[in-house]
């Protein structure tokens, strides 16, 4: 996830068993599919590795693992040392580098007092964090964080201290800096 929206995967590392060339090209027909994605790019080879640019779709899906495929004369070849141009082939089971993206930070009043006491930390997919008894890597401006709870699904609860006064209608910037204990973290442990 390089830019654009938050959570939305607009590119795909390749690693080739060695060596290899191709130029940028950002003009279809291209030798690369990717399973639910249509390709914006595919980039120069630089040693063994070698980039595809992706369209971002419309929903988040940083753990997508999507089947990419090569075929030989549709767009400019793959070629190794010796000029052999790669098999056409798809591989199946690709690594997911991309680690969940905070989306979302939703204030709550959950005794209904008016006075908020939780915010909701959304994420981009679902994730792993053990409860934490201080805040953590979780603030909420001007309120004052208690414990970060345990992940539910692809959301963490931070939990505050009541105001004296009602203020459920406060909206504060909220934002999560992983601070290296106890990080949330997906199932591939990005």
């Amino acid at each position: 996830d390089l830019g654009g929206a938050k959570g939305r995967i607009d590119r795909l590392q390749l690693t080739f068993s060695e060596p290899v060339s191709h130029p940028h090209d950002s003009a279809a027909p291209f030798p690369f599919g990717v399973t639910g994605y249509a390709l914006a790019s595919a980039g120069a080879a630089s040693g063994s590795r070698l980039d595809l640019g992706l369209k971002e779709r419309s929903a988040p899906d940083t753990a997508a693992r999507p089947s990419v495929g090569y075929v030989r004369g549709a767009g400019p070849p793959v070629r190794d040392a010796a000029g052999n141009e790669a098999a056409t082939r798809a591989f199946s089971g690709t690594t997911d580098g991309v680690g969940p993206k905070l989306l979302s930070a939703t204030t709550l009043d959950t005794d209904g007092d008016g006075r908020l006491d939780r915010v909701r930390f959304g994420f981009s997919e679902p994730v792993f964090h053990a409860a934490e008894a201080g805040p953590g890597s979780f603030s909420a401006a001007g309120l004052t964080g208690g414990s970060a709870l345990a992940a539910s699904g692809s959301s963490v609860d931070l939990t505050i201290t009541e105001a004296a006064a009602p203020n459920s209608g406060v909206r504060p910037s909220a934002t999560y800096t992983r601070d290296g204990v106890n990080d949330v973290a997906d199932a591939n442990g990005n």
